[in-house]
């Protein structure tokens, strides 16, 4: 059994896998950007907190930055532990009966 070395595939193959090496470095830049640009808080965090009983209370909270979405979270739970009502601050708040 032999094999004949086709020039025309050699240089298909190397293209096609130079292609698939273009194409994974720019997945890699694409996700890499976006994890940067949403740790440096160019791109908002959401922080949701959902109170749960006969009518379901969702609310969300968007910050930008990383560390500002921690001590949101954390500030929340602290409201929500102590019984204040952190609803008076959120970006948005969603009342809905609980099925």
């Amino acid at each position: 059994m032999g094999f004949d070395v086709d020039l025309v595939g050699m240089l298909l193959g190397a293209v096609a896998l130079l292609l698939l090496a273009v194409e994974w470095l720019v997945a890699l830049l694409v996700t890499a950007a976006l994890a940067a640009s949403r740790g440096a808080g160019l791109r908002p965090w959401q922080v949701e907190a959902v109170l749960e009983g006969p009518m379901e209370r969702r609310m969300t909270w968007r910050v930008k930055g990383w560390g500002a979405a921690g001590e949101t979270a954390e500030r929340v739970g602290r409201e929500l532990a102590s019984g204040c009502d952190p609803s008076t601050h959120a970006d948005r708040v969603i009342i809905r009966p609980r099925l």
